[in-house]
């Protein structure tokens, strides 16, 4: 049997707690669970444009009815964690070399 738990706790708190994140498209939370290493399944109008970072991401799946939900929560590889880049999603230059450019530095 599958468990499933709705909490209003923040992310920082609770992510090592779950197996798997379950997250609509339109929040960066799915991003917080992926980069927490976490696999994510996203829930996703097909009939709408994707504008997910999560998009083509190893470990993500999106789904747009129960069917699809049943078959990601079945393929989830449960043994293996995500091993994200966080580089991919953000610039992590410690000298700032771009802020310092825009601003005549």
């Amino acid at each position: 049997m599958l468990k499933l738990e709705v909490t209003m706790s923040p992310l920082g708190e609770i992510m090592s707690e779950f197996d798997v994140a379950y997250s609509g498209n339109l929040t960066t939370a799915a991003l917080d669970a992926y980069l927490a290493g976490l696999p994510v399944i996203v829930a996703f109008d097909d009939t709408e444009l994707n504008f997910s970072p999560l998009r083509r991401c190893e470990g993500v799946s999106f789904v747009s009815n129960s069917e699809e939900l049943t078959t990601a929560l079945v393929d989830v590889n449960w043994s293996e964690g995500i091993k994200p880049i966080p580089r991919e999603f953000f610039c992590l230059d410690s000298n700032l070399t771009k802020w310092k450019e825009l601003l005549s530095l």
